[in-house]
């Protein structure tokens, strides 16, 4: 992969922060930054478009996997489902945060 993409180093390296999430605000942003991250690197043209994503399910476009926490990220758009998913769908659209390696 390297070597074909004229790169060095581990694979994953630089890709990931180790920022605990800490505060409310915080955890919607990282909810907003990471949903649309296949769609900025060009990979699809809408988060619903991506299969490997809790968006679908939590859009209600398709059932959750028996892992995904689903009632948990509603939860924080609110105690209706049906509320909560308009609510985070609308959320995921609004964002356009600022892509950053550190939260401050």
């Amino acid at each position: 992969m390297n070597r074909k993409h004229g790169r060095t180093g581990h694979l994953f390296r630089n890709h990931y922060s180790r920022w605990p999430i800490e505060t409310d605000e915080h955890l919607h942003e990282a909810v907003r930054y990471i949903v649309p991250n296949p769609v900025r690197a060009g990979i699809c043209a809408k988060p619903e478009q991506w299969p490997w994503s809790s968006y679908r399910a939590a859009a209600d476009l398709e059932l959750p996997s028996d892992f995904l926490a689903l009632s948990d990220l509603l939860g924080i758009f609110g105690t209706d489902p049906a509320r909560a998913r308009a609510a985070f769908r609308d959320f995921v659209a609004a964002g356009n945060v600022q892509v950053s390696d550190t939260w401050t």
